[in-house]
């Protein structure tokens, strides 16, 4: 077997395409377990591909939770424990305890059913011109180091 001035004898090209295959399959797995993906649920149309659009990574988890949030106990059918029981706090007096409340509630619900977070701190201030409270959510997701907030406004009345 001849070789060139250039190519060392001991690298062979199959050793070379196997270890571009083990890093392509590091990455892979690196993305998988950052890579989120949902539907989203304003179910706008993809002009790429003309199906519903998609959100994905922290997009994704932030719908999610807001959408958890929003969710009462018995709402989802067959799973009555999942929920969170803000709607009925909404309208309750606008004190330090409702809002210790509201915040407990929160938490409990993104620490019980948002396995793709790391959960570190909710805040509910209440808003009592505007009828209601003001919920910022700070986490970041498993395998980041970033952190995302999600800053909402919840009333007892919609519209």
């Amino acid at each position: 077997m001849s070789y060139s001035a250039n190519k060392s004898p001991n690298v062979s090209t199959d050793n070379v395409y196997a270890s571009d295959d083990v890093a392509r399959q590091l990455i892979n797995q690196k993305r998988a377990k950052n890579d989120y993906y949902d539907v989203d649920l304003k179910f706008t149309k993809n002009p790429n591909t003309g199906d519903v659009s998609a959100r994905r990574g922290s997009s994704s988890v932030k719908q999610s939770i807001k959408k958890l949030i929003l969710t009462d106990f018995y709402e989802i059918p067959f799973k009555p424990e999942v929920g969170c029981a803000v709607k009925s706090m909404l309208f309750e007096p606008m004190d330090f305890v409702t809002e210790q409340r509201i915040t407990d509630s929160i938490k409990t619900a993104i620490q019980n059913y948002e396995p793709r977070v790391e959960f570190l701190a909710v805040t509910a201030k209440a808003d009592e011109i505007n009828l209601g409270y003001n919920i910022t959510i700070v986490f970041s997701l498993i395998n980041s180091n970033e952190k995302e907030t999600i800053t909402t406004f919840l009333s007892s009345t919609r519209g």
